[in-house]
């Protein structure tokens, strides 16, 4: 039983070697991804909202500080919206969905040109609750987590571009949703 275990192991690792399949982060990527992101700078974003997806950006893309000499500019620009999903038969509202867009692009600072446009909008939800200083704090968390879940998504687009830059693909519009609940 263990054999056909490990046989079956040993064929699914080499169909995904043979599938041109290889890690983007890591020893064994061919292409140092965390060393192109961290040549990224990233421009200020107005608002408060702006300043969270910021420093998380900031976190992911730049760990040991902002680079001497950029060679790329992220600009994005946000827009929220909140919306009742649920009402009650008095017509109240007991959850909200937060939704958090960013329009962004990745410009060489060499060329001027644009490398990487694209959107990306996150969505958290949020019980509303009769106290206002729970409501405040629930709508905090749900901002947090929705910036967090945005700043992870724009990773991934702008790595995936920087890991192969000769074939932008069109990016896909994912709702990433965290579908967690506050009390």
């Amino acid at each position: 039983m263990w054999l056909s275990k490990a046989v079956a192991a040993l064929l699914l690792v080499g169909i995904i070697a043979g599938c041109g399949f290889r890690p983007m982060y890591g020893k064994h990527s061919t292409a140092p991804v965390s060393e192109e992101l961290a040549l990224v700078h990233i421009e200020t974003i107005k608002d408060r909202r702006g300043q969270l997806l910021r420093n998380r950006l900031l976190t992911l893309f730049n760990p040991a500080g902002s680079p001497e000499r950029p060679r790329y500019s992220l600009k994005i620009d946000l827009s929220e919206s909140i919306s009742n999903q649920f009402k009650r038969e008095d017509e109240t509202t007991t959850n909200v969905d937060f939704r958090l867009n960013a329009s962004f692009s990745l410009r060489d600072l060499r060329t001027g040109s644009t490398l990487l446009s694209g959107n990306s909008s996150a969505v958290s939800a949020y019980d509303l609750i009769a106290k206002e200083a729970y409501k405040l704090a629930a709508e905090d968390d749900a901002r947090r987590k929705t910036v967090r879940l945005l700043a992870d998504d724009i990773k991934i687009r702008v790595s995936s571009y920087l890991l192969n830059p000769s074939k932008p693909k069109p990016q896909p519009e994912i709702d990433k949703r965290d579908n967690t609940w506050s009390n």
